[in-house]
């Protein structure tokens, strides 16, 4: 019997002899789950289930909008970043194999003499405190570099050049820079492509049948079209975006069936995962998400328990983890999650408008739309502000908040933004 199996087999008995939180009966979840929707205006699969089996797995909205193709429980995704949860799985088996250590440095496996990227360990990188920066350190990503092809031998000469920005091991920095590099360490490690290393040490263990990497110009059965939403009622296509350098942190895809046996399979610490510790019911949630032009997603468990939440669309823009909360908070209490209100802004809007820079020289833009305020950090996708206090908006797609300085009667002049406890300033440029 594999280690795979092993852990499989284990972690499954286990979860079974578990007593299991009540969610309440089929109905009760499928009737809680449509009330979120209808209130969140999600659109794409969701996923609600635990060790003993799935309770509810719906599909809201349409697959397809040129064709008015309704979404369907099948259908597969993009799942971007919550690709870094396998490639995190495949470096602790490799640990556990004994072919790789957390401290080995990148270059045992790659040619990156006199440059500081060989001496980041693997632990660095799955921790994302390898000092490497996201996409920001590739000037013209997304404007020019993310839309282009890359050969194997291109993208390592392209990643080579991007500069760390902090000491290695000081600070957490999020970076899919970072699990590129990993993915190229195993495939090193094990001579094989990467989505050979996936099949035989996950996909397959898993049965997770509908599940694999993003190939130039392939085909995939059912996959959704992908759109990116600049406000609520207003959608458009989604821009291209090639997933050569997304591998290891964001080339993958699924759809919520395979995702819940990924879930299930999880650890009680699972390595690459994101935690969350829910008062209301005790349990310590892992989760991820992961978002790409046309597609957001977000898988979550708790490991005690078996409890599985899923979420994926094919929309981008869209506040994908403030929507996994709030039906997390739906489930756990019965009731609607409290969201941010809607207010009136005390000047007019074009006020607001203009160019901000922050002291590294990141430059947000905000400008009016169909008489709503739209912003843009960088060339980052763009996404719409909603008032929700005196001088003070809320960004639902990036999930912060915007607030404006400049007393009463006074020009703005500085912009503080807010996100997850880390504030970022910016002064408004002439």
């Amino acid at each position: 019997m594999t280690h795979m199996f092993r852990f499989i087999f284990i972690q499954i008995a286990l979860w079974l002899a578990l007593p299991i939180m009540a969610w309440g009966q089929h109905a009760q979840t499928k009737a809680m789950v449509a009330a979120w929707q209808a209130r969140t205006g999600f659109q794409g699969v969701v996923l609600v289930g635990d060790a003993e089996g799935i309770q509810s797995l719906t599909a809201y909205g349409l697959a397809d909008r040129s064709w008015n193709l309704p979404m369907t429980t099948e259908a597969v995704f993009p799942i971007a970043s919550v690709t870094k949860t396998f490639t995190a799985q495949l470096v602790s088996q490799a640990v556990v194999e004994g072919r790789m250590q957390w401290s080995d440095t990148l270059g045992k496996w790659l040619p990156l003499a006199g440059n500081p990227i060989g001496g980041l360990s693997l632990h660095q990188l799955v921790q994302h405190t390898s000092g490497l920066p996201h996409w920001e350190g590739i000037p013209e990503y997304w404007r020019r570099v993310s839309k282009q092809s890359y050969t194997p031998a291109e993208a390592f000469g392209l990643m080579q050049q991007v500069a760390l920005t902090s000491v290695p091991g000081e600070t957490y920095h999020y970076s899919s820079l970072g699990y590129w590099w990993l993915g190229r360490a195993l495939e090193a490690e094990y001579q094989q492509p990467f989505e050979a290393i996936l099949a035989e040490k996950l996909l397959i263990p898993l049965q997770m049948h509908h599940t694999g990497t993003m190939q130039p110009q392939a085909i995939v059965p059912k996959r959704v079209q992908g759109y990116h939403q600049l406000r609520p009622d207003s959608v458009v296509q989604a821009p291209y975006r090639d997933y050569g350098l997304m591998l290891g942190g964001g080339n993958m895809y699924s759809t919520a069936e395979d995702l819940y046996r990924w879930c299930l399979a999880q650890e009680q610490s699972p390595t690459g995962w994101k935690e969350q510790n829910d008062a209301a019911d005790g349990g310590r949630w892992y989760y991820h998400g992961g978002g790409t032009w046309g597609a957001s997603s977000l898988v979550s468990v708790q490991p005690a328990t078996g409890q599985v939440v899923i979420l994926l669309s094919n929309l981008s823009g869209i506040p994908i983890e403030t929507q996994w909360r709030a039906l997390l908070y739906d489930m756990v209490h019965g009731a609607s999650a409290p969201l941010p209100a809607s207010a009136q802004a005390v000047r007019p809007l074009e006020e607001y408008t203009g160019t901000y820079a922050s002291e590294s020289g990141v430059q947000m833009r905000i400008w009016l739309h169909q008489e709503a305020l739209m912003a843009r950090l960088g060339h980052n996708p763009a996404f719409a502000l909603e008032p929700i206090q005196p001088e003070q908006f809320y960004g639902q797609a990036i999930e912060g908040t915007f607030a404006f300085g400049g007393g009463a009667g006074e020009e703005i002049t500085t912009l503080r933004v807010t996100r997850f406890g880390q504030s970022f300033d910016f002064h408004k440029l002439p």
